[in-house]
């Protein structure tokens, strides 16, 4: 896929973001102001990853595995990319805290997800740290797991560390 292919892919992509991601929750109050998040907080977000996406994924990050595209091997059906599932993660934290700097991430992928699957994602506040030394702010670290929606087994499970600036 060519450069101008991948900036087109890209910018239909941004202009549909907003449509197929829906955030709710307490985390942020999903308004988008810097407030010191609680523990027990939370925000979820849904999107559906159709085959149009995943073809643009796969032209950004090169990963043409088959598996992707058509059934194969183990799989009945093709399959979304388990980072691709997982940046549903980072847009939960930008859409409750603009701004926010993803410090760390860990992840367990435990189940496939068909292209053209619904996926519920779910962060969790499990620890605020407010930050010393003159810089304004607060780290804060979330339980992570997306579901295929109608399955309650977590296809992608994990932790989440960022710094929220301004937060206090």
């Amino acid at each position: 896929m060519s450069t101008r292919a991948i900036s087109i892919a890209l910018r239909a992509y941004r202009r549909d973001a907003t449509r197929k991601l829906h955030v709710h929750g307490t985390l942020g109050q999903c308004t988008g102001t810097p407030t010191l998040p609680r523990v027990g907080d939370w925000a979820q977000a849904s999107r559906c990853f159709e085959a149009s996406d995943v073809a643009a994924f796969s032209g950004v990050t090169r990963d043409f595995n088959i598996i992707h595209s058509q059934a194969s091997g183990q799989f009945k059906e093709a399959i979304v990319p388990g980072l691709f599932l997982a940046s549903l993660i980072p847009a939960v934290f930008a859409s409750a805290f603009p701004g926010a700097v993803y410090r760390s991430q860990e992840l367990a992928f435990s189940r496939a997800v068909a292209v053209g699957s619904e996926v519920d994602c779910r962060v969790e506040v499990t620890r605020v740290r407010l930050m010393k030394g003159g810089v304004r702010g607060a780290v804060v670290v979330c339980d992570t797991h997306l579901t295929q929606r109608g399955n309650e087994a977590a296809a992608v499970a994990g932790v989440a560390s960022v710094f929220i600036p301004g937060a206090a």
